[in-house]
């Protein structure tokens, strides 16, 4: 799962290096916490006594845990731990799955949220803050394609973004599927984290081709978010460029119509039949 305003062009491309920079990092440090989790005594515990439960409870586990995820996800919880959570419950594919399925569940949530009972609250938050400004200008002009942008790309927090979406112009129907669709990537990078640290992964795996698939996913990830953040940057000065024109460009004055010059003429006198007098 990703987080997802330039002013211009290139000024815009070379800030979003830093946000896509930090998020790559902040993966590596959470996939080397994750192999230490194996040496903490609660994961002995947690293998004991909560991942048997999950297991025994079938599809109830799965809807119980996209339900759970879903409410954090409208009460701003971390996502990442919770994707990192069902991972380490479900093993990579299926954790991933189901994280991406349960944070677009809370997305559109959030989403309906701001745009109808909280719209007014949300507005006061993010009103000045300039990068939902370029979001909004962007969106209204591109739609769905922005939001898939902004969701692989961690421009904008992610609990943030599903508010701050419920202002603009884009349908339901994109957002969602443009939310699933961006971040299933993230999702697989965080299950995959935290399958290592389950010791989920698959059975005829060894840990080093399984470090070869997690690397890889991660190096996937990141030049995904690389690629968004320019392609978002464009999108905004494209949108921005726009804007501009469609201000200055308004409709055009009525042509007056000439009027007739009058034409000076000798005026008529009437004749008359009488001569006059001798």
């Amino acid at each position: 799962m990703s987080g997802q305003d330039a002013t211009e062009g290139g000024r815009g491309a070379g800030g979003r290096a830093g946000p896509a920079l930090r998020w790559t990092l902040a993966t590596l440090a959470l996939l080397g916490l994750a192999l230490l989790w194996r040496a903490v005594p609660a994961s002995a515990w947690v293998d004991r006594e909560v991942v048997p439960r999950v297991e025994r409870a079938g599809a109830w586990g799965y809807v119980g845990f996209a339900l759970v995820y879903a409410a954090g996800v409208v009460l701003m919880a971390p996502g990442s731990a919770l994707t990192l959570a069902s991972g380490y419950l479900f093993g990579p594919v299926a954790g991933a799955a189901l994280a991406a399925a349960s944070a677009t569940l809370g997305a559109s949530a959030a989403f309906l949220v701001a745009r109808g009972v909280a719209r007014g609250a949300v507005r006061r938050r993010v009103e000045g803050d300039r990068r939902f400004r370029a979001v909004d200008r962007a969106v209204s002009a591109r739609g769905g394609r922005v939001v898939l942008l902004l969701r692989l790309s961690p421009i904008v927090p992610f609990n943030v973004l599903n508010y701050a979406l419920g202002l603009t112009g884009v349908r339901f129907g994109a957002y969602a599927l443009a939310s699933f669709a961006g971040m299933l990537p993230g999702s697989a990078a965080y299950a995959f984290i935290g399958a290592s640290a389950g010791d989920r992964r698959p059975g005829e795996l060894g840990w080093g081709w399984w470090a070869f698939l997690v690397a890889s996913t991660l190096l996937a990830v990141a030049v995904l978010s690389r690629i968004a953040s320019l392609a978002l940057a464009d999108a905004e000065v494209d949108a921005d460029a726009d804007a501009e024109v469609g201000g200055r460009s308004g409709p055009s004055p009525p042509t007056p119509t000439p009027t007739p010059t009058p034409t000076s003429s000798a005026p008529d006198h009437p004749r008359s039949d009488r001569s006059p007098p001798p």
